[in-house]
């Protein structure tokens, strides 16, 4: 090549060389996949962390068919999936190690946290096709909670994946979504939660303002049955909303057994069109907050109370329910607190009292009442 040629392709190469080197990130963001298990042709990583740890980091993890006991920790964006192309189609199950799980995080309210898998500080992290189980978890702290997922101040996607036996003394939770200065946004979809003692899916922060945006849609939760010659000490719920959250929670099916189906605890946003079986209560209110409940058929088991009303609420709205099969129980259960129009259009169906415990005066507004002994029963302490 003649001198002068090279000399002006010099520059041009030491710039392409730079940005290269400089470009990096941006090169890994394009696409770079990995994958764990010797299931697929090339390289690949025995374990879903050391794949997390490479260097690029990916922005994909393909997992082969298997087990994995491994604890994870995310905190890079990222999507975690089975591999499900030719003969590598089957479950991926993400176990405790075989010493058991170490808490790993701290939630907003200072309780220990071990979750297997944590996704930290991150962004755009998604879970799919996964079966996170915490079968031999080994947690002995009382006070730890046993977390199947746990998002702190992250965002992203959790779709068609399943926890179970998330437990350890009533402290166990499916799915945990918590709140921060990033305010971020999770979804999660089309799972099945079960077997959890504590809560399904819990969204919370210590903010008196919302620092969470959790989109809740088209999950099955069933709750196990009550344990057998043990007091519980905490309200076992499906989900659990508390303050500091925005909540659109539709279109999910809970078995709530003889436990809390939703309890509602300060939340905001829209609790709609979800079917919750047995539960009592099948929705409590434990704190008042801006969220809609709306639109849900809740059916019972015979006894109990569909709706309890422990608060006194001044922003939530009950409105537009179906009410079945509560011959021997209560529609709704205000436990005296006034509602001031907030509770109303509701549809009762085979209810022993449909409206109960209500302050003098309080009449029904716009309610439907089929098959129900006895519409409105006033407190005769209120």
């Amino acid at each position: 090549m003649p001198r002068l040629l090279l000399s002006r392709l010099l520059p041009v190469l030491r710039l392409a060389t730079a940005a290269l080197i400089l470009g990096a990130p941006a090169l890994r963001a394009a696409d770079l996949t990995y994958v764990v298990g010797p299931c697929d042709t090339g390289k690949f990583f025995a374990t879903i962390q050391s794949a997390l740890n490479a260097t690029p980091a990916p922005t994909t993890v393909e997992v082969c068919p298997g087990t994995y006991p491994e604890q994870l920790v995310i905190t890079k964006p990222v999507t975690i999936e089975a591999l499900e192309r030719g003969s590598a189609q089957g479950l991926v199950v993400v176990l405790p190690p075989v010493g058991g799980l170490i808490s790993n995080a701290t939630d907003d309210f200072g309780s220990g946290v071990a979750a297997q898998v944590l996704v930290l500080a991150t962004r755009d992290v998604t879970l799919r096709n996964l079966v996170i189980d915490g079968t031999g978890n080994h947690i002995s702290s009382a006070d730890d909670l046993v977390a199947g997922v746990y998002y702190e101040d992250s965002s992203g996607t959790v779709e068609h994946v399943a926890t179970r036996y998330q437990q350890k003394s009533v402290n166990g939770v499916g799915i945990l979504l918590e709140g921060g200065g990033s305010n971020p946004a999770v979804t999660v979809e089309d799972c099945s939660i079960h077997d959890f003692d504590y809560v399904g899916i819990l969204t919370e922060t210590n903010a008196s303002r919302s620092e969470l945006t959790a989109t809740i849609k088209e999950n099955v939760v069933v709750l196990p049955p009550p344990p057998t010659g043990l007091t519980l000490k905490v309200f076992r719920s499906g989900f659990y909303f508390r303050a500091g959250s925005t909540v659109s929670a539709t279109d999910n099916d809970i078995n709530a057994q003889a436990d809390a189906g939703i309890t509602l605890s300060g939340a905001q946003g829209v609790v709609s069109g979800n079917t919750i079986a047995g539960g009592i209560p099948a929705a409590y209110v434990q704190a008042d907050g801006a969220i809609s409940f709306e639109s849900n058929k809740l059916v019972g088991a015979g006894g109990g109370m569909a709706i309890g009303i422990g608060a006194p609420i001044a922003a939530t709205q009950i409105q537009n329910n179906r009410i079945t099969n509560r011959q021997k129980g209560q529609g709704i259960y205000f436990d005296c607190h006034a509602n001031d129009g907030l509770v109303n259009s509701n549809t009762f169906m085979d209810v022993g009292t449909a409206l109960d415990d209500v302050p003098a005066g309080t009449s029904p507004v716009g309610d439907s009442f089929y098959d129900v002994a006895q519409q409105v029963r006033e407190g005769t302490s209120c």
